[in-house]
């Protein structure tokens, strides 16, 4: 009897798990394929975020969470945030941050644009990378020019913009393959984690970053250009923000640590009483 309910147990637990599976999947963000995204922390970049709640056409999605339509592509957007570090490295758990770096991200929200690209590559997914690349790191160069000006970035140097942009391909987003700077170049942090430059973690899925507003993203880009002798101070990081941003979630890994206790209990126990 006891052997009977725990193979259900285990048969449950197993049907969660793959339940789980597709979770994680769901929680994949797809929109990284079609996306650029960068941590802006190298030594002497200093930002001032609150600049961005002054020009017209942004969106204040959360605190320090900026989303606008792309200046130079209607079909992309841009999102500005901020990034939480420990010891040099991202960290999910916000509340142990001692530093924050901002992060921009590009990416298409027009599916029209990539309907087209695969019927005009007949779907050659390397084709469309490329088209996909081009675009994406001309608005990125663009961006970042534009955010210096207007005073959200400051000691960014032409180099430094260039370097990123070739550095840069299309899918080089979310928390793996988020671009970063490491000893003199950017990289992703996929490949400072596996090459041992690191000591940090890579996660199994994306992370469910946050959604843009499309039925609210402006149809226009920001139209503002104003100086910023007086829109308050820069910093190099700032203090633990008031509330959070999740903008990477990371709960689901431990469901799925449960699950696989739990499941090795059960099968302890069948062998145990057998």
């Amino acid at each position: 009897m006891l052997k009977r309910i725990v193979l259900s147990t285990i048969a449950i637990l197993m049907v969660f798990a793959i339940a789980y599976s597709y979770c994680v999947d769901a929680c994949f963000d797809p929109s990284n394929l079609y996306s650029i995204e960068v941590i802006l922390n190298k030594p002497g970049i200093e930002y001032n975020l609150s600049i961005l709640r002054n020009i017209n056409n942004v969106i204040e999605v959360r605190e320090n969470v900026y989303v606008y339509r792309g200046i130079v592509y209607r079909e992309l957007a841009v999102i500005i945030y901020l990034q939480g570090f420990e010891d040099s490295k991202p960290v999910l758990d916000e509340s142990k941050a001692t530093k924050f770096y901002p992060v921009i991200r590009i990416e298409v929200v027009d599916k029209n644009l990539i309907n087209e690209l695969e019927k005009r590559y007949s779907n050659d997914l390397a084709k469309i990378r490329e088209e996909l690349t081009s675009m994406l790191r001309y608005e990125l160069r663009e961006e970042l020019k534009w955010l210096r000006t207007i005073g959200v970035i400051k000691g960014i140097t032409d180099d430094d913009i260039e370097k990123i942009v070739q550095k840069t391909y299309a899918g080089y987003a979310g928390w793996n393959r988020r671009l970063m700077y490491y000893n003199g170049d950017w990289y992703t942090f996929e490949y400072l984690v596996i090459n041992g430059y690191i000591q940090s973690y890579l996660l199994r899925f994306a992370g469910c970053s946050i959604q843009i507003p499309t039925n609210t993203l402006p149809r226009e880009p920001p139209t503002t250009t104003i100086t910023t002798s007086s829109m308050g101070e820069y910093t190099t990081y700032s203090s633990i923000p008031s509330t959070s941003i999740p903008i990477y979630d990371n709960r689901l890994v431990t469901i799925a640590i449960g699950i696989g206790i739990a499941t090795a209990i059960a099968i302890f126990i069948v062998f145990k009483h057998r």
